[in-house]
């Protein structure tokens, strides 16, 4: 408990002691000036000892080994304002999730994200591609992205052709028993050189995505989570920021169907 400070307050008191001879009055004596008292500073209890930082539990994921496949989207050709570049490292999507999950995940250096774009390839004709892609990287995870090739080349007629090919690969994937995540295709600039597909592109991601709940494959819509800022002056190959957004969609989806709790 804090005691108040208390004031003095000394009142000088007239005396007169004897008698004293003659009319001189005795001396005035001083009023004493009471003395100032400051109170003590209010301080704290001192603090303890710190303890050591508790440290921020790191989640895991389920499933560490991934294959991206499908055409020059995968590979990563990149459309600058006039010309067409690969990309694959460092800007490739499949380079860029890879980072992303390993920075989220940091325990787990094991986590692979593989690029198998072709660029220039149909889905039709990339079935007969994938079981090799399968085999030689042994995946948990298909991440399936393709059919802008069938579309800039065969128009209209590319949908049917585009769907049948994404269809067989994702049977054939879960066949082999691996889960299958399909992807709605980006959207394309109107008048682009490399953009004759984008009449035809609403129609196939509609039908892709009756596909893919069908065939029991995920689903991740691209083409809803990325505007045409992020695509190039050829209106079908996305910018180097286009990549890295792609990146960040995918890995979005890997961390909501894959994440355990921390300690799992």
């Amino acid at each position: 408990m804090r005691a108040a400070a208390s004031l003095l307050l000394v009142t000088a008191l007239a005396a007169v002691a004897g008698c004293s001879s003659g009319n001189t009055p005795p001396p005035t004596q001083p009023t004493p000036t009471p003395p100032t008292v400051t109170p003590p500073p209010v301080t704290d209890p001192p603090a303890g000892p710190a303890g050591p930082a508790t440290p921020t539990p790191t989640p895991r994921l389920g499933k560490t080994r991934f294959v991206a496949f499908g055409d020059s989207l995968t590979e990563g050709v990149a459309s600058a304002p006039t010309t067409l570049r690969l990309v694959n490292v460092p800007f490739s999507y499949p380079t860029k999730l890879q980072d992303a999950l390993r920075a989220r995940y940091r325990d787990q250096a094991e986590i692979v994200v593989a690029n198998e774009g072709k660029a220039g390839e149909s889905a039709l004709d990339a079935r007969t591609r994938l079981p090799d892609a399968i085999k030689a990287n042994n995946p948990e995870v298909l991440v399936l992205m393709d059919g802008a090739n069938d579309l800039l080349v065969f128009h209209s007629r590319g949908i049917s052709r585009a769907v049948t090919g994404m269809e067989d690969m994702i049977k054939d994937a879960r066949r082999r028993g691996v889960l299958v995540i399909v992807a709605t295709l980006p959207p394309q600039r109107p008048g682009g050189l490399r953009a004759e597909g984008e009449p035809y592109l609403a129609e196939f991601n509609a039908q892709l995505r009756k596909t893919a709940a069908e065939e029991g494959a995920g689903l991740v819509d691209v083409n809803a989570q990325l505007d045409l800022s992020f695509v190039g002056q050829d209106g079908l190959h996305l910018t180097e920021a286009g990549y890295v957004r792609l990146a960040e969609i995918f890995a979005g989806a890997i961390r909501a169907a894959f994440e355990l709790p921390p300690g799992s």
